[in-house]
């Protein structure tokens, strides 16, 4: 499962972190997006507080596919 810092509402822009950092990275951009934009920044996957979970490879494709859909816009 993955856990993610959230901020606003309307078109959505998601921060990925880097290796091997997490979504705190992300902080001041998230406190300062404009009033009319959702941002959004996951930890991915066996980073930060989210899940390390049971894949035997861990690639940058499975991290897309377990983000994007989780952060349709609403």
């Amino acid at each position: 499962e993955l856990d993610w810092r959230e901020r606003g509402t309307g078109d959505v822009v998601v921060f990925i972190h880097g290796f091997p950092f997490n979504s705190a990275m992300w902080g001041h951009q998230l406190a300062n997006l404009p009033p009319d934009w959702r941002g959004i920044a996951p930890d991915l996957r066996g980073f930060g507080a989210s899940e390390l979970g049971n894949a035997p490879v861990f690639t940058m494709e499975l991290f897309a596919r377990e983000v994007m859909p989780a952060f349709r816009a609403t």
